[in-house]
């Protein structure tokens, strides 16, 4: 290939690359698909890395080359590569360097990830460092311990309040958290902290609509209103909310005396409990060992606080001694059996 060819091959792949106005570019959707999952992996309450593919050399090089021409997209995705050392070497200067070049320019993923790193409750343990002259500065090194950028809450909030303000349901949820982590510095933080939560709830956050519907159980930060929190615990339990289905259970038990239900609690317990949540199996036990909610079955007591109990779950194996005392030697044996046959499914 003559030297002339060759730039011209070089130029049809830059301009493969780089044609995002049309979504031509090879990499461009990849990179736009990608920086979308980095957001949508963080509402769901995961590490972005989880959105991260195994790419190959090429893509990478796509990701790197649109990076360096603006494409904010690229440039946030680049950064996460970095940070996790996802097809890269883990570097968080580039990190930090890359995510702020996104934050910049004005991509809400770039602002998310770069306010997590400065997010006391979601900043990587591994890369920060506690300053020794006696202002307790906690604040993220890159590889050779230089400081790349300080822990603080109010920078995070810079970041995750533009990212919210462009409709980033992960940064507005992360608001919501942080604020009712700090309330008790200000009284008033609980509820800008449900405010935010009600942004990401009404963009069907199902971890946000879970906490909104807590608030509104115990009447902080909002007018206490058990209807509203049972109308947000079910469109969180729609989208498979473990801990909105317990929260059910717990409201129809517990909750006043229009809402108590003892069928509906046993009916939210036992969904809880069958995807794995120590607190309804301990619950759902207990409904079963009283007939409360459900006949009484002594069998389906014991299994159920068997499996909270090796969970640590608050006095189930007490109860569940309690419950076995109870029992006669043939259901018992039953129990046993069940549970026998469940330890050994695992």
């Amino acid at each position: 290939m003559t030297s002339t060819a060759r730039l011209l091959a070089a130029a049809t792949i830059t301009v493969a690359l780089l044609a995002p106005v049309a979504g031509g570019g090879i990499f461009y959707q990849d990179n736009r698909s990608t920086d979308a999952a980095l957001t949508a992996a963080v509402a769901a309450q995961k590490e972005p890395d989880q959105a991260l593919s195994a790419d190959g050399s090429l893509a990478l090089a796509g990701t790197k080359l649109l990076a360096k021409f603006g494409i904010a997209q690229a440039q946030a995705v680049l950064g996460a590569r970095y940070q996790y050392g996802n097809g890269v070497p883990k570097d968080m200067s580039e990190a930090v360097a890359w995510y702020t070049k996104a934050a910049n320019a004005g991509d809400s993923t770039g602002q998310l990830l770069l306010g997590r790193l400065s997010y006391t409750n979601s900043a990587p343990i591994d890369d920060t460092k506690t300053s020794n002259d006696g202002n307790y500065e906690e604040y993220l090194v890159g590889p050779s311990g230089q400081k790349l950028l300080t822990i603080s809450d109010a920078d995070a909030a810079k970041w995750f309040e533009k990212a919210a303000g462009q409709g980033n349901v992960a940064a507005a949820f992360l608001l919501g958290e942080m604020f009712l982590r700090n309330e008790r510095q200000d009284e008033h933080n609980t509820a800008i902290g449900a405010k935010w939560f009600g942004v990401a709830a009404d963009q069907g956050n199902a971890a946000a609509q879970v906490q909104l519907a807590k608030l509104y159980e115990i009447a902080d930060g909002v007018e206490k209103n058990e209807d509203k929190a049972i109308a947000l615990l079910k469109k969180a339990a729609t989208q498979g909310s473990v801990e909105a289905e317990f929260e059910l259970g717990y409201e129809y038990e517990n909750g006043h005396a229009m809402i108590r239900n003892p069928v509906e609690a046993a009916k939210w317990y036992q969904l809880a409990a069958e995807h794995g949540n120590e607190l309804a199996q301990r619950s759902i036990g207990i409904m079963y060992a009283k007939g409360v909610g459900v006949p009484r079955d002594y069998v389906q007591a014991y299994v159920w606080l068997n499996l909270a109990a090796a969970k640590s779950a608050g006095n189930a194996d007490e109860v569940r001694n309690e419950v076995e005392a109870l029992m006669t030697p043939t259901q018992l044996a039953e129990a046993q059996k069940k549970v026998a046959t469940q330890s050994g499914s695992h």
